[in-house]
């Protein structure tokens, strides 16, 4: 415990918490941040909670005998937090299975064994916090506990006497499964020679122990009531009456609301999307509104229909109708690197292509036991050894400039465009396999032919200029070729593999949505994906771009954990974000760590008919 609880009775006294109005309801928020049970209160949440004072019949022992509870909840349960002003700590009880542990009494009490003494104390207990819940009318869950810890709990049902009348039937061999608690103190137990200042008691209580009382069997919602009544019982010796601390300070039960205010994601563009319908009912449930699909499959389209997801076909360079296969004589217009770029790739690339390896589904050879490149992000310097110059796509692409690829693409396009149900188009690998530009004869021509012109500089600048310029116009003519063949379907991207010299750019490009990376399947610093995420929600298209891959999937890439994803979705959040784009949506939801902290920052999609309400939040 910090120097508050030696505080927190003066404060209390002098107005200094924000503390709960007297109409005896308690606003417990919803929160997200990792809760470590130790006793101490000292994460921001609980600094942010709603303090609420017990007062009772014992305003008058304020000063000496503060008390102060807050109380939060997640997914996972109820978390109840107690600061208790003490200046002389005491405790002679704690209760595990019916028995104080030997070790604990021989410290306390010396080695006596008086099962009346045992029985005495569970009776009187001198120092003690309670909880009362109501979770519905017909049950009450009941919990003590003292400075030593948990002491005692119960749960009580409704029963009618024999007089016909209502009254509480009591278990107290009820077991609360799950509970967590912690208890520090800031003093010297059992030591009336100095002076102390109190404890602290933190508790956890989760969903599963409580929803099989509350009204529906199930967690609370944004709004839901419980009743509550928060204690504090303090006694100068056994057998005295108690100095009774109470909120609300009179009978009934006050209440305690639930809120939820916590900011969710509005749309989740998922790339990919299982194929069967429990697969594409649960990417529903976790909040998929957009996926990309496989557009020659009419019973994928309609399942995603059926549980409101809007779909859309993936158009890369590599997916053109060409009017003849590839041949020696008759080559694909392939970008070409330069020759150290090329020698790298094989260094890189060659013996994972020569085993179908380009997506990284076995275990990477890079040093440190992680991947030389980058996989098409942005590669970090000095990050696992990465040099950024000497990182590379291990995917061919054809060029960008090329007439030919126009051509092929926009055959693919009219394709797609003659499936009905289909919502959209998603482009992808719309970039460079050196992140730079193209060598090529013809773009070399190009670029000399432009700087001739006037129309970018000479140099390095010029050089990005003219790159950029190319993929900004292959974008810009298919999006209008989209359009002009199907008006009103929708258009999306993801700007992949990144361009180096200006990573952040889609601004400048007309889709409906346009993904662009904020945070990389290689962990960025959280920095950079705020920053980033600024940037790329600064113009009405604009969604930030979230890389995810299951490790135990695609061994190349590193493991994320549920916390760090927790970490990345929020500075997204936190940085302006309102959409979020992930791939791979699939590895998400076979993933239980993912899907647990992408939940809580989504919210389920329930539009379509298959869904259990027809209505998203």
């Amino acid at each position: 415990m910090s120097t508050r609880v030696m505080c927190l009775a003066m404060l209390l006294m002098a107005g200094g918490f924000f503390a709960v109005a007297e109409e005896a309801a308690y606003t417990c928020y919803r929160i997200r941040q990792q809760m470590v049970i130790d006793g101490r209160l000292t994460e921001a949440a609980w600094r942010e909670a709603p303090v609420v004072p017990l007062t009772g019949d014992a305003t008058a022992y304020s000063r000496f005998l503060g008390t102060t509870v807050r109380l939060l909840w997640d997914d996972d349960g109820l978390y109840v937090g107690y600061e208790l002003c003490d200046p002389d700590l005491r405790a002679s009880w704690a209760l595990t299975e019916g028995q104080a542990p030997k070790a604990l009494k021989e410290a306390v009490w010396g080695p006596e064994e008086s099962a009346e003494l045992l029985e005495r104390m569970a009776e009187c207990f001198e120092r003690h916090a309670g909880l009362v819940l109501t979770p519905s009318p017909e049950h009450e869950l009941e919990w003590f506990w003292t400075p030593l810890g948990f002491v005692s709990h119960q749960w009580r049902e409704r029963q009618a006497d024999a007089d016909g009348k209502d009254a509480w039937g009591g278990h107290q061999d009820w077991s609360c499964f799950g509970l967590r608690q912690a208890v520090c103190l800031d003093g010297t137990l059992n030591n009336a020679t100095d002076i102390d200042r109190g404890w602290s008691l933190e508790v956890f209580i989760p969903w599963s122990a409580l929803t099989p009382f509350a009204a529906g069997n199930r967690m609370p919602q944004d709004g839901d009531e419980w009743g509550m009544t928060l204690l504090r019982g303090h006694r100068e010796d056994f057998g005295t009456e108690p100095i009774a601390f109470r909120w609300p300070i009179a009978a009934p039960a006050g209440r305690l609301v639930f809120l939820d205010r916590l900011r969710r994601f509005e749309r989740f563009y998922s790339w990919g999307l299982p194929s069967d319908e429990d697969g594409i009912r649960q990417a529903a449930e976790l909040g998929f509104t957009d996926a990309t699909v496989n557009w020659k499959s009419a019973a994928q389209i309609a399942l995603a229909k059926k549980y409101g997801i809007r779909t859309y076909a993936i158009l890369m360079p590599t997916s053109g109708e060409w009017p003849a296969p590839e041949t020696p004589e008759n080559p694909r217009p392939w970008q070409k690197m330069s020759e150290a770029e090329q020698a790298r790739w094989q260094e890189l690339w060659g013996r994972k292509a020569e085993r179908g390896d380009i997506l990284g589904k076995v275990r990477n050879e890079g040093a440190r036991g992680v991947d030389p490149s980058h996989y098409g992000g942005e590669p970090m310097v000095g990050l696992h050894g990465v040099e950024p110059a000497r990182d590379m796509l291990g995917t061919r692409l054809p060029c960008l400039g090329s007439q030919e690829l126009r051509e092929a693409l926009q055959k693919t396009i009219k394709a797609m465009c003659a499936v009905p149900e289909l919502d959209g188009i998603a482009f992808d690998f719309f970039g460079f396999q050196n992140f730079r530009g193209c060598y090529c004869e013809r773009c070399q021509a190009a670029l000399a032919a432009a700087v001739q012109a006037g129309e970018v500089a000479a140099g390095p600048a010029g050089e990005a200029a003219f790159y950029l310029g190319q993929i900004l116009a292959i974008n810009r003519e298919l999006v209008d070729y989209v359009r002009a063949t199907r008006p009103g379907l929708l258009v999306m991207s993801h700007l992949y593999p990144v361009f180096l010299p200006q990573p952040l750019y889609g601004q400048q490009l007309p889709f409906d949505a346009c993904g662009e990376t904020v945070a990389w399947y290689i962990p960025w610093d959280v920095s950079k994906i705020y920053r980033y995420t600024k940037q790329v929600t600064s113009y009405p298209a604009g969604i930030p771009f979230l890389g995810y891959y299951d490790a135990s999937r695609m061994p190349a890439f590193p493991y994320k954990s549920g916390p760090r994803l927790e970490l990345e979705l929020q500075a997204i959040l936190d940085a302006g974000g309102k959409d979020i784009m992930v791939c791979s949506g699939t590895h998400i939801l076979s993933c239980p760590e993912a899907s647990a902290a992408f939940r809580k920052f989504t919210v389920p999609n329930r539009t379509g008919e298959g869904a259990k309400t027809g209505k998203r939040p």
